[in-house]
């Protein structure tokens, strides 16, 4: 037999390496204080070194979400000494996965590309189709930030397939939801809406409160992209609730920012600026650096916006060295360009290009479209200044080039219109025909956008009806099996067939039924066990049991799952108790429109047979035609037997159930009968009887004690 501890360690290593869903900070922080717990002078040599690495990793998992990316890459790269001494696949996949999010969230897009293809190869290499596709999803994600959207989608659909495959339902939301941000990115915001409102559901039904409050947010974006600033409002005070209610406050500073954002949009700078200063005084309260560094950028941006050109300068600098700090890449690039544009406001335009030009590097370098367009207009609006036109020309039809080929045609339309206004006195023609191309792509950007939003509200009505037809299914699947695995079935699980240990299982039967049966009519006989089986449910409701199905007159119930309940044979036996006594004294009055019912006279007190036994039992939902939650396995089978063979009015246990009741209570005579006392419950050995399929057994009656 393998030592506890090494037990213990297999297990903890696995659920680090094969989280169901991506962990958050409170679960790493566990996991981190139960491998403090583990005593590490009773494993081996290699199994001490590897959780060692586990430490580094998991340290480095909560830097990274407490937004730290440098102290995080630190972490991994001990880590990955580490695994790389101890050869462990395993864990520099996972290393490897961690430290592209790491090099992404600091804007080093190449970096992250190169670690996301590492870990998709190590997982490929151990077949673990589930890592693939989270490192191939995350390159999407790099793909959507440099504006390269068709790689962007080709790796997030090869990403998806995988997951929906896998069951990966933590990993389908994230993917699809990058789908709809690049949909958005590319203006094609029905499809936007759609991909972004399933990732919302998704995570919704996960319980993934975090997630959501960041889907409701990109789902505003959307709406501020359209202008639709009331729903774009909705949006963002939805996610503002989530994130005060999970006491998330650099969440709640991003909320506030976009808020601001819509404002901007609006031209009311002054409300924008209010905004961002409210967002910042939040997040100075917390540790989100990068968050801190993009809101100081933010703050610059409605100053200029608002004219107060030093004062924006003074705070673009200061986000500049916090984000050139953190190694924030991308983000200290995209400042650098507004630094740029505010020094050319200010009159300091040779420092202004020379600003823009080292932007245009970094641009080009890491392969950032957007920003390249940004850098060559800035640098074309200085050299224009100066009155150098071919200069200017030139870098205003490379960002015409670059324009047309990410697909941005507003800003082409602008490019355009500048490029007109440079040639009209040296190429009253071109300019014409510049001016002309611009006016049509306007023209089209505004049907469009009418096209859209007709299109949008179309699919605003479709998601309404398929949310209505979806939440009808689940309140009728509600009723059938529970909740957990209703949310499985909506999001696509195939097939469910779980384990649980320890259940107890009942069977019940209605005695005498079929005499009853010949006697009464079948509307009669439906209400009879309508009526009866209501009080099954309420009693089973009350003690927290889960209904299984109804069979003729037998009803099956089981405790223990799928929530596992320690004392599950404590509950299961008050409710059969129960059962006897309310199903006694039930009575059922056939009403009058059903034809006459003297047959009730006939019938006395109603009694039923129960049967329970308890053991490990498989839960699930298996077929695609009329598919039921139901449990199997030889438990099942026993209790069955223990209600078949039971008496009128009588509960029969088998020895293993009673053994579990009893707890403590060890067996004593009570006259000529062997009893067991354990409050409540008094079992009587009833003795040994045959069993079809198991032989003899040793059965109990289960009673209470009496006052």
């Amino acid at each position: 037999m393998m030592p506890a501890n090494t037990l213990h360690v297999d297990d903890f290593l696995a659920r680090v390496r094969h989280p169901s869903q991506t962990p958050t900070s409170d679960e790493i922080q566990t996991l981190l204080n139960e491998l403090q717990s583990i005593a590490i002078s009773d494993v081996d040599d290699n199994t001490r070194e590897l959780l060692k690495g586990v430490h580094h990793r998991l340290q480095a998992m909560h830097l990274f979400l407490s937004s730290d990316e440098s102290s995080a890459l630190r972490e991994l790269k001990e880590a990955r000494r580490v695994f790389e001494s101890s050869n462990s696949t395993v864990d520099l996949a996972r290393v490897s996965l961690l430290e592209g999010n790491c090099h992404l969230a600091l804007g080093q897009f190449s970096e992250a590309l190169s670690h996301y293809e590492r870990a998709a190869d190590l997982f490929h290499e151990l077949g673990e189709s589930n890592g693939k596709a989270r490192a191939t999803g995350n390159k999407g994600n790099v793909y959507n930030y440099i504006g390269n959207y068709p790689l962007a989608l080709h790796n997030y659909r090869e990403a998806i397939a995988i997951h929906e495959v896998d069951g990966d339902l933590d990993g389908l939301a994230r993917t699809v939801g990058g789908m709809g941000l690049v949909y958005a990115n590319l203006t094609e915001y029905p499809d936007a809406l759609q991909h972004l409102t399933r990732s919302l559901e998704i995570h919704r039904s996960l319980g993934a409160k975090r997630e959501e409050a960041r889907l409701l947010s990109s789902l505003g974006n959307v709406y501020r992209q359209i202008a639709d600033y009331p729903k774009a409002v909705e949006h963002f005070q939805k996610a503002q609730a989530i994130i005060e209610d999970v006491g998330e406050k650099s969440g709640l500073a991003r909320v506030l920012s976009n808020l601001a954002g819509i404002y901007s949009d609006m031209h009311d700078y002054a409300r924008s600026l209010e905004y961002n200063k409210r967002a910042l005084a939040i997040n100075e309260k917390t540790k989100d650096a990068s968050t801190h560094a993009r809101i100081v950028g933010e703050v610059a941006s409605a100053l200029h916006s608002l004219d107060k050109h030093e004062s924006a300068l003074e705070f673009i600098e200061k986000a500049m060295n916090e984000s050139m700090k953190l190694g924030l890449t991308s983000l200290h690039c995209g400042q650098s360009l507004v630094r740029a544009t505010i020094l050319y406001k200010l009159g300091r335009v040779d420092e202004a290009q020379s600003a823009a030009e080292l932007c245009l590097n970094e641009s080009t370098r890491l392969g950032d479209l957007t920003d390249t367009i940004q850098a060559c207009i800035t640098i074309g609006l200085c050299h224009d200044a100066r009155g150098e036109r071919v200069e200017a020309r030139a870098l205003y039809e490379r960002a015409l080039a670059d324009s047309h080929s990410c697909g941005v045609r507003y800003i082409e339309s602008t490019i355009l219109a500048t490029l007109s206004k440079l040639l009209e006195q040296s190429e009253p023609r071109t300019a014409l025909e510049y001016y002309r191309q611009s006016v049509a792509i306007d023209k089209q950007i505004l049907g469009e956008q009418q096209q859209r939003q007709l299109a949008m509200l179309d699919m605003e009505q479709k998601l309404s009806e398929e949310h209505k037809l979806h939440e009808q299914h689940r309140e009728l699947l509600l009723q059938l099996m529970p909740d957990a695995t209703v949310v499985r079935i909506l999001n696509g699980e195939k097939i469910i067939a779980d384990t649980y240990e320890n259940a107890s299982v009942m069977f019940l039967d209605i005695v005498g039924f079929t005499s009853l049966a010949s006697q009464a009519p079948a509307s009669h006989l439906v209400h009879l066990l309508n009526a009866v089986f209501e009080r099954c449910d309420a009693v089973c409701d009350q003690f927290d049991l889960s209904k299984i199905k109804t069979i003729g007159d037998s009803y099956l119930a089981i405790s223990g799952m799928p929530a596992l309940q320690e004392d599950h044979a404590h509950r299961i036996a008050s409710a059969a108790l129960a059962l006897v006594r309310e199903l006694r004294r039930l009575h059922v009055t056939i009403p009058s429109e059903l034809g006459n019912a003297d047959w009730v006279k006939d019938v006395g007190d109603l009694e039923v047979r129960i049967g329970l036994h308890c053991g490990p039992v498989v839960a699930g939902v298996i077929g695609k035609k009329r598919a039921q939650y139901d449990v199997w396995g030889d438990t099942v089978n026993v209790a069955s037997r223990m209600e078949s063979t039971s008496h009128a009015g009588k509960i029969q246990v088998s020895d293993a159930f009673a053994h579990v009741l009893a707890g403590n209570g060890a067996p004593v005579l009570d006259g000529a009968d062997v009893i067991i006392r354990n409050a409540p419950f008094l079992l009587r050995l009833r003795g040994t009887i045959d069993i079809k399929g198991k032989g003899e057994m040793k059965t109990w009656w289960l009673e209470l004690i009496a006052p």
